[in-house]
This record gives C-alpha cells, structure tokens and sequence, in this order.
C-alpha cells in the first residue's frame, strides 16, 4: 500500500515569508510609534480615562487667545509619569498655544530665583504656567485628592488644576468675589475652593465695619443665622442699584431674618417655613437630600445635554412672589416633582415647591443679578468634591450667569479606584422591579411554553 506524501514548502521560502512578516511587524511597529508622536494618537486604556481632557478643557484650549507655557520644574525623565502624560495631551490639544517645558531646577537656580522673587513658591516638581499677564504656580501635591483619612491618594484632581491655571494666565483681569461675615455664615471649603479654582479672587467683608471693596463683581450671602442690620441692607442696596451681582443661601432655619427677608421680597424671592422632603426623588435614604428637577433658565442650559442631577440636603422651599414688578423679572431656576410635601407638616401642602429662584433689573448703571437658593448643603464639602453629583458644575453656571464671565470651570476629579455609581429610591425601585419580578417571571413563562411543547410533541 502506498501513501501519498504531502509536498511541503521549501525551507529558503518558509524562511522568506518569516523575514517579510518579521520587516512588516517592525515597519508597523515604527510607524504607530511615529504616529503617536506627530498626531497624538494615545488610547487611553484606564477605568476612569485619567488621561483624556474633557471636553471643556479641550474647548478652553481650542479658544485660547493668547499662548500660554507650561514650565516643569523637574527633568522629564524624573517627573511622574501619569502627571507627564496628562500635559502631552494639553501640549497637543493646545495646537501650538501650548507650550510644554522641563527645566533642571538645580541646572537652572537663575530662573527659580526670579520666580521666587515674584513671590511664586517653585521647588522641584513644581509647574508654573504663564501667559501674557498672569502666572500661577502649582505644586505637584495639589494634583491629588487623598482619603478622609489623609494617608492615601484617592483621586486625580490635576486637570481641574491645570485647566483653571491655563485659563487664568491667558486671561486679563480676574473677577471679585466678596462673601458677607458677621452673621454666622456658613462657608464650606470646597466653596471658597471652588471660586479660586475659578479663577475668583476672594474676599470676606463685615458689611457693619467697612463697605464693598470697589471692583467687587460678585456678593455671597451663605446660610447666616443672624440678621443684617438696616446699615448693612442699606449697602446692599446701592451695590445692587449700581448693576451688582449676589447670590443668596438660605437654609431651613428657626432663627428670624426679618431684615434680609424684606430685602429679597423686593426682588420677589419669598422665604417660607416648609422644608422640602420627596417620597421617591431623594438619595441616601433620606427624603431631605432631595434631587431637584431643572427648570428651562440659561443656567440649567449645560444640563440638558449632560445627564447630571444636583444633591439639596435639607430645602427650605421659596416663594416666587411675581414675575415682573417694577423693572425686575422673576424666573424659577430648580423645583420640586408634584409628589414633594412638607416634612414639618406631613398633612400640609404638597406638589411642587420652587427651590432656587433668580431676578433681575435693568438700569442704566447695568443689570442686576441675583440668584436665591434655599440650601446650605449643595455646596458641602461631599458634594462639591463628588464626581457623580453635578452640585459642582450647577454652581459653577451659576457664576457664570451672575457674573456674565466664562471664567468659572469645573472640572470633578477622577478616582484613582472604581466609581460608585448613584441611584435613587425611584431607579432602586425600578430596578428591583425588572430584575426581581419582571425578568424571573419571564424566564418562567418560557420555561413553561418549552415544557408544553415538549410534553405534546
């Protein structure tokens, strides 16, 4: 019996074909990598995308009009790698107004000296970014968030740093931000912060000792306690006639604020006494942490196309006393669903309740601003430091609109471990509902047609 043999390639082609395929391998090789370092294109394979620019960021670089440089003080090889790669990508999507730069701090003490001189703090890892005008100087610490307990990094915080820096260095002039003290005010950190970060330069003023410091652009009333003075509303008023701005907090309270209370019912905001509680629309199990719905105001305009909702811990609902009286028109800004009620009084009123007001006048000296907004905790330190709640970016379009400026920018930081991702009562519920009942219940049915139809063929 004879078998066939199967005629095989010989070995000076085998070995052919693996030379090819190994040139090809090495020429594919060496033009990703040339494409990677002309055109930019890096994916980003992390959970959180730590490296890719927001579209914000990358908005704020496209509309640069003046260019900006970026100075490492540190050798590039020495610098940490994913604080490196993140200013590649602004270098890039600068397009020429962005210019990176490493500098030996140790080869070059002529250049630190004239930074210190400026009074800017540069050490080593420090990164300066400069424009025209301005410059501000950034530590690399400041990049990350650490944990409650301070020991652990826990978030990337750098693009919020940088964007913010960019944007204040190319620009010309910063706004004033001037918040009232005096009457136990209740200022959160990551408030303050947030106004720096967007490029505010911010003050406290004791309306009862001095007067609005002149270029003030901006006045923050946050959660007092006390009362203002007649003096102090009188001072209000004049900033206000003269085109002011002002934002106003004002939290469920039992204190009586009988002097600011008159001054906002000029504007049309009235103050209730009902505290605002949801039976589905809340969060972290408790019906005061409401979650607001937006209304169809300039300020909400980011949210529409953005699927972020805001935290309001403990609401005292406002009152829209008219819409137009005397020059100043009314508009309602966040409100509650119909199912709200008075936590106070369970039996009390329900249905929708308005949470956040603005008006605003005309005149001749400008028009004046002011939004109300009855909650304290939206701007806690929890929220305004969370990347799933939109309280941050809700505050920072509420600058915006006060102040008529592009100036405000936030960015939230990105966890450096998983994201925990936010629900309400009403999704949880929704959610049990398909995954409890409704999918079971369908897994069964067809298991029944499939036992029928087998049992009667």
């Amino acid at each position: 019996m004879k078998f066939m043999k199967k005629k095989t390639g010989s070995r000076p082609g085998i070995c052919l074909l693996l030379a090819m395929g190994a040139v090809l391998l090495v020429c594919v090789n060496i033009c990703a990598s040339r494409l990677t370092s002309l055109l930019g294109l890096r994916l980003d394979m992390t959970g959180n995308r730590l490296y890719d620019l927001s579209a914000e960021s990358v908005q704020i670089l496209e509309e640069l009009a003046s260019p900006v440089e970026i100075r490492v003080f540190s050798t590039q090889e020495d610098f940490l790698p994913l604080v490196a790669e993140v200013l590649k990508r602004y270098e890039r999507a600068g397009q020429g107004r962005v210019a990176l730069q490493y500098v030996d701090p140790y080869a070059n003490p002529t250049l630190v000296d004239t930074y210190l001189q400026r009074g800017f703090q540069v050490q080593l890892n420090s990164i300066v970014v400069e424009g025209a005008h301005y410059a501000r100087a950034l530590q690399l610490e400041e990049m990350f968030e650490l944990d409650q307990s301070g020991n652990a990094v826990e978030q990337l915080n750098c693009e919020q740093k940088l964007t913010s820096a960019i944007l204040y260095a190319a620009g010309t002039e910063s706004p004033s931000v001037q918040f009232t003290a005096g009457h136990n005010e209740h200022v959160s950190d990551s408030l303050m912060r947030l106004f720096e970060q967007s490029n505010y330069q911010t003050g406290r003023v004791t309306l009862s000792l001095s007067a609005l410091p002149d270029g003030t652009d901006l006045v923050v009333i946050a959660s007092p306690t006390s009362d203002f003075s007649r003096e102090e509303i009188a001072s209000l008023d004049r900033f206000m006639a003269q085109g002011g701005r002002m934002a106003v907090f004002v939290e469920p309270s039992s204190a009586a604020l009988p002097n600011l209370q008159e001054f906002l019912r000029e504007w049309g905001v009235g103050l209730t006494d009902t505290v605002v509680a949801e039976p589905l629309q809340y969060t972290d199990a408790n019906p005061l942490s409401i979650v607001p719905l937006y209304s169809a105001h300039p300020i909400n305009q980011y949210f529409s196309g953005n699927q972020l909702y805001l935290v309001m811990p403990s609401t005292r609902a406002l009152e829209q006393l008219f819409v137009s009286q005397a020059g100043i028109r009314t508009q309602k800004l966040l409100y509650s669903t119909d199912r709200a009620y008075d936590f106070t009084d369970v039996n009390g009123e329900k249905g929708l309740f308005t949470l956040a007001m603005t008006a605003e006048k005309a005149s001749d000296a400008g028009t004046a601003r002011l939004v109300a907004i009855g909650s304290r905790g939206l701007y806690s330190d929890q929220l305004l430091q969370s990347e799933t709640c939109g309280n941050a970016k809700f505050l920072t379009q509420v600058m915006n609109w006060c102040t008529e400026t592009d100036s405000a920018v936030s960015i939230p930081p990105k966890n450096l471990s998983g994201t925990p991702l936010p629900v309400t009562v009403g999704q949880v519920l929704c959610l049990a509902a398909v995954l409890v009942v409704l999918l079971p219940l369908g897994v069964l049915i067809v298991g029944l047609r499939v036992y029928r139809r087998r049992r009667h063929s």
